[in-house]
């Protein structure tokens, strides 16, 4: 049966264009098919990809977990919304747990659980680098997933990440211009470059999650300084 949108139509649920909504529905009950059959980690961590079997990479929050948030939203209630919001907040707080690096404060690109990828520490897993753009990626995920969850003690681990890289991402900025390097830990190495994609998203993070009440209001400046 096909459905026709009239020009201009809004969703009665919310303020999308009700044809943009309808792709959007489509899209998150697609994305929750996907986090049923995703295999996991012992701790319950997606695997970035079947392909990649085991490893966990920052950027890999954005593709599913505001998704799979709204899904929930929608859709769920009582026990199973419960079990899926844990199951969400989970998701960032195991990449947290698996890619931070105590000596530099930051999070690594990814980590390999199982310790056997060429690129990985074998002691930590984790990937050599912090990249500016995976944790782009991580911040701009947890900005979005509680619009749909809201805030309180199930999904306040995801806000306390949230304050803990925004007041560590200033020790990194560059000084002239605000913005942050491509290699985040290594902003003198030659060949490493002012990142205006990270940049961005670290703006955005910081910037939304202060309109959201998740950021104390001195973020706000803090985030302009590189706009």
């Amino acid at each position: 049966m096909s459905t026709t949108f009239v020009r201009g139509a809004r969703c009665s649920r919310c303020t999308t264009a009700r044809a943009t909504c309808a792709i959007k529905q489509r899209s998150t009950r697609s994305s929750r098919s996907v986090t049923r059959e995703q295999p996991r980690n012992d701790d319950g961590g997606f695997w970035h990809k079947e392909v990649y079997p085991h490893q966990m990479w920052l950027d890999g929050l954005y593709m599913a977990e505001p998704f799979y948030a709204e899904y929930a939203a929608r859709n769920l209630s009582g026990a199973e919304y419960e079990k899926a919001v844990d199951d969400i907040v989970n998701q960032f707080v195991a990449a947290a747990a698996h890619t931070f690096d105590p000596a530099t404060k930051l999070y690594r690109h990814a980590c390999d659980v199982s310790r056997e990828m060429f690129w990985c520490d074998k002691t930590t897993g984790q990937s050599a680098h912090a990249w500016g753009r995976a944790m782009g990626w991580y911040v701009m995920a947890i900005v979005e997933t509680p619009q749909y969850l809201g805030v309180n003690d199930t999904t306040l681990p995801m806000i306390d990440i949230l304050n803990y890289i925004c007041e560590v991402l200033p020790e990194y900025a560059d000084p002239a211009t605000g913005m942050w390097y491509q290699v985040l830990d290594q902003p003198g190495r030659e060949g490493n470059y002012l990142e205006s994609t990270a940049s961005a998203m670290f703006v955005y993070a910081m910037l939304k999650g202060v309109r959201l009440g998740y950021l104390p209001a001195e973020m706000g400046a803090r985030g302009a300084t590189a706009v």
